[in-house]
């Protein structure tokens, strides 16, 4: 899950718009060498606690595969540097 740390952007379409876009675009550039891993992003409905108000907190789950299982369990190490290379991407368009 992503969001953004003021949680008040969290609760406004327009910033999980933003968050949503940001981070594909960071996943696509982070992603554009590696092959055999997919993601999918996207809005998930969330009530923040500290508040008690409803929004979104951002949803980010992955494939990996290959001509086995354990081929396609090496790949797991491309997803992370992937996601940690998005996250950085990401936070720097901020």
């Amino acid at each position: 899950m992503l969001m953004w740390r003021g949680l008040d952007r969290n609760c406004q379409q327009a910033g999980v718009k933003q968050l949503v876009k940001r981070f594909r675009r960071a996943l696509q550039r982070a992603g554009e060498t590696y092959t055999h891993i997919g993601f999918v992003v996207g809005p998930f409905p969330t009530v923040f606690c500290s508040s008690g108000r409803r929004g979104f907190q951002i949803d980010i789950e992955f494939a990996m595969w290959g001509d086995s299982f354990d081929e396609a369990m090496h790949r797991f190490s491309d997803v992370v540097t992937v996601m940690r290379k998005a996250a950085e991407g990401c936070e720097k368009m901020a």
